[in-house]
């Protein structure tokens, strides 16, 4: 039987993750505890931020998202790209949150030492679809995009998004379908680079999956909204805009 031990609590310095340091500081021997669980991953943290302007996605992700675009007519000048995190594991997670501290990658919205004066609320960490909808149906009406993309990891809310803004404001919603012999990680890097590239995104706050692409968006010059934060202007700098 493999044994998970989560290490939530400890002040591990993430920037020099050492596994004899966690054996022999922490007591998790590997033949004990082969599996670890953490509280966030040290991509995150403040000190690693201005590094992500060095990744480069493949030519082959390029390439399919390129393919992608043109077969449906998309411009990513003219894109809204929306990550919805609303799977049963987020939303069991999501009830582990506290609204005085950083949670996840939550940082990127809330500051590195909760600087913005941002609550973590259950609404950004979890949102409710009602809410999903009329933040999305606001920033339509404000950016007026031709294309709203959707990335998700649970439902992805199409048929309700094009009840919903389909007709009143003439834009296509859609979603990339994988195909068959597609993996499930290489089709996770199209959604990744396309909510990288679109011009304005709504992202999840404590996501990390949100975050990667909002370090690449940052890069870019590209503004970014979260969900239940209706607020444009927050970035991922290592820096507090306060």
């Amino acid at each position: 039987m493999i044994t998970a031990k989560k290490i939530n609590n400890f002040k591990v310095d993430r920037r020099n993750w050492d596994l004899l340091l966690i054996e022999t500081s922490f007591g998790f021997p590997s033949s004990e505890y082969p599996v670890l669980a953490f509280s966030g991953p040290p991509g995150t943290e403040e000190r690693n931020i201005p590094i992500a302007k060095y990744f480069i996605y493949t030519e082959y992700i390029r390439k399919q998202v390129d393919e992608f675009l043109s077969k449906n007519q998309i411009s990513p000048d003219t894109l809204l790209a929306l990550h919805i995190r609303n799977g049963i594991d987020f939303e069991r997670a999501c009830t582990y949150t506290t609204e005085n501290s950083n949670f996840f990658a939550s940082a990127q919205c809330l500051g590195h030492k909760l600087e913005k004066g941002i609550k973590l609320t259950n609404e950004i960490c979890y949102p409710s679809e009602d809410n999903i909808l009329i933040q999305t149906e606001n920033m339509v009406e404000r950016i007026k995009p031709t294309v709203v993309y959707v990335a998700a990891d649970g439902n992805p809310m199409i048929d309700e998004f094009r009840k919903l803004l389909g007709k009143k404001y003439n834009v296509k919603i859609i979603k990339y379908e994988r195909p068959e012999n597609q993996s499930l990680g290489e089709a996770a890097h199209i959604d990744l680079y396309i909510l990288s590239i679109a011009e304005h995104a709504i992202v999840n706050c404590p996501s990390t999956f949100s975050a990667f692409a909002k370090r690449q968006r940052d890069i870019r010059e590209k503004s970014t909204d979260f969900w239940g934060i209706e607020n444009d202007k927050l970035t991922n700098e290592p820096k507090s805009d306060l």
